[in-house]
């Protein structure tokens, strides 16, 4: 609803004028504090929207307590014009994806030891350096394996090409751009351990994901 809230903000105010309370959900304010990892017309637009929301909004629900702390604090800076405050409140994500329905399948890399990366490509993750690091432990003789698993993501053309022209790609690089739940748990389970190289998050899924 970005692109939709700041054009309409009368509408927003006549459902509040009939007694309808209006909440958002905030997943972070990344845009805002990493600008140079988004396109410029994402981060326009989402300054609109995180305005709009400032000023439209009975309450804002974040999806962790440090986002909330985090719009809180710039809500002061953006200091709204409103009669009332905004109610900031905030929950945690679940994540449902180990449910017994699903069962672990066999070893997907046939026994190698390999390390595992969850989320879409995109320049805040850490891939770069990630793979940086993990092409300094081939070159000392590690056998280590890295999978990654995520969609491709914004800015990030030269990583996959990257990717899919290395030497270890198939061998102990490997990228599964969409895969189902089912694979994802056999990933978990039998990774080593996750690698979560990311430098900003609202909340870090794959944590949750791992610790189930």
């Amino acid at each position: 609803s970005a692109h939709i809230v700041p054009e309409h903000p009368a509408q927003f105010v006549w459902l509040r004028r009939l007694g309808i309370p209006i909440h958002f959900v905030v997943y972070d304010l990344l845009p805002l504090q990493r600008p140079e990892c988004f396109d410029p017309r994402v981060v326009n637009l989402f300054r609109a929207w995180y305005g709009s929301v400032a000023d439209l909004a009975d309450r804002v629900l974040c999806i962790s307590r440090a986002v909330a702390d985090e719009f809180l604090e710039w809500l002061d800076e953006y200091a709204p014009d409103r009669e009332t405050p905004v109610d900031v409140g905030y929950f945690h994500l679940g994540a449902d994806i180990a449910s017994g329905a699903i069962e672990q399948g066999a070893h997907p890399l046939g026994g190698r030891r390999y390390a595992l990366m969850v989320s879409t490509l995109e320049p805040r993750k850490g891939y770069v350096q990630a793979l940086d690091a993990f092409e300094q432990l081939w070159a000392d003789g590690d056998d280590l394996a890295l999978v990654i698993v995520g969609k491709q993501g914004w800015l990030m053309e030269a990583l996959v090409e990257r990717i899919r022209a290395h030497p270890e790609f198939g061998h102990r690089l490997h990228w599964f751009a969409g895969i189902d739940d089912d694979t994802l748990v056999t990933l978990y389970g039998h990774a080593l351990f996750l690698l979560s190289a990311s430098e900003g998050e609202g909340f870090g899924l794959p944590l949750i994901e791992a610790s189930q």
